[in-house]
């Protein structure tokens, strides 16, 4: 939506000018004179960009930053919209420009949005008055936000922490009582950085639980809530022969608002086909479509697990390689575990980085493929090629390697946010997806 600025307000200030330039007395020399006194600042926001009480108002720009560059992006001057000028003497010449911003971005902060925005290119003429016109400011920040279902508030303890990552360095903890307020985080939105990792720690019913979530495709002007889900059941044994504590299950899932104010539900765990959606009633003579069969007791039908120790590397969150470390990073692997066996291994590389994806588009790499179903690419995916596992190493296997340790080599060449997307499907066609996420810093 925008902030409108009414009539009343906008033939003030353009009476303003014009008093002005009745009493205007040209400079001398080469000089020419820009009119800030009718500039105004529209602000545009997401429709859902609802800041707290007491928090910065988006609409007030009295204290927003305007600043004048010219063409060599050298200052000409600045000031606070609400004490500008409203006439001001600059060398004559093109390529000038106003910017105006709400504040300082910072890397993370509470209820502060983060506005921006820029004049089109002018000249100043000599003699003569310039006029710059509205200005919009657009929100520039990642709001993100954390709700907690009915079911979990209940049963939560205080102790209970939210941390959210994003921009490689932002990060803000929500405790229990920021999440009961509806308090907002705003991020800084860098070019680059687009995956946010969402990290819930604490105590349900004196049990102490721990999960991590990274996301992607994070961007300006976005608002993402963050919410949770529990699931409770029977304390069942694990393999190892340990006992997972109430059986207790965290589900995160993200949902994107957008400036329609539609939600879209992301689920890192779920195909979109699993997600929930309106129920359509039940019609004996037109069956549904068979239930997969549920996993048997003590797992689930599919998982992911690391296949080898290596202290640098993580399921989840964002793994780190320096290009500047001459020790390898280490082996990457996966293991996939899927009771009922693989029926396909979907596989898709989002590169952070031109570079990486014109490496990718050399080996036909840049869409989706199936290691269970290589096709012409079998050459570049399997022994001869990346060596990663393909048709029968794959095809009604229980346990598959998903070994990634040979891109590493190549990814290090390229600074950025890479990340692997790994959906699996399994011979009754369950499904789950995860993300593996790579940073490559110098």
């Amino acid at each position: 939506m925008k902030t409108n600025i009414s009539s009343i307000a906008m033939a003030a200030a353009m009476l303003t000018v014009v008093s002005c330039s009745e009493h205007w007395t040209p400079p001398t020399g080469s000089d020419g004179s820009l009119a800030l006194g009718s500039m105004i600042v529209d602000v545009k926001e997401n429709a859902n960009v609802i800041v707290s009480p007491g928090s910065r108002a988006a609409a007030d720009v009295n204290n927003f930053q305007v600043t004048i560059y010219d063409k060599t992006g050298a200052e000409a001057g600045s000031w606070t919209y609400g004490q500008m000028p409203e006439i001001v003497t600059l060398a004559a010449g093109d390529g000038y420009a106003v910017k105006v911003k709400s504040h300082d971005v910072e890397k993370a902060a509470w209820e502060m949005p983060y506005y921006y925005g820029e004049s089109k290119s002018f000249s100043i003429e000599k003699n003569k008055i310039t006029e710059v016109g509205t200005v919009t400011a657009e929100f520039k920040s990642i709001k993100v936000t954390v709700e907690f279902t009915d079911e979990l508030k209940a049963i939560v303890s205080d102790d209970v922490k939210v941390v959210i990552e994003a921009n490689d360095e932002g990060l803000i903890t929500f405790t229990k009582k920021e999440v009961e307020d509806g308090s907002a985080a705003y991020f800084e939105a860098v070019d680059g950085s687009t995956t946010m990792v969402a990290h819930f720690a604490g105590s349900i019913r004196g049990n102490a639980v721990d999960s991590k979530a990274p996301f992607t495709d994070i961007a300006a002007g976005q608002h993402r809530i963050v919410r949770y889900g529990v699931k409770i059941g029977p304390d069942v044994p694990e393999p190892d022969g340990s006992i997972t504590p109430g059986g207790i299950t965290i589900d995160t899932e993200i949902v994107e608002v957008d400036v329609d104010g539609n939600t879209t539900v992301v689920d890192p765990d779920l195909d979109s086909s699993d997600r929930p959606g309106p129920e359509e009633p039940e019609n004996p003579d037109k069956p549904g479509p068979d239930e997969p069969t549920p996993p048997g007791p003590g797992g689930e039908a599919i998982s992911f697990e690391k296949g080898v120790e290596n202290d640098n590397f993580n399921l989840e969150g964002i793994n780190v390689l320096k290009q500047s470390d001459e020790d390898p990073f280490g082996d990457v692997v996966v293991n996939i575990i899927a009771d009922k066996g693989v029926k396909n291994l979907f596989v898709t590389i989002k590169p952070g980085d031109a570079g990486f994806s014109a490496a990718l588009a050399d080996l036909e790499l840049l869409d989706s493929f199936d290691l269970a179903n290589p096709g012409n690419l079998e050459a570049n995916l399997g022994p001869d090629g990346l060596n990663l596992p393909i048709k029968d190493a794959v095809v009604g296997k229980k346990s598959v390697p998903f070994d990634i340790t040979g891109f590493m080599s190549m990814l290090k060449a390229f600074v950025g946010e890479h990340s692997f997307e790994l959906r699996v499907v399994d011979s009754e066609n369950n499904e789950k997806s995860m993300t593996l996420v790579f940073k490559v810093v110098e």
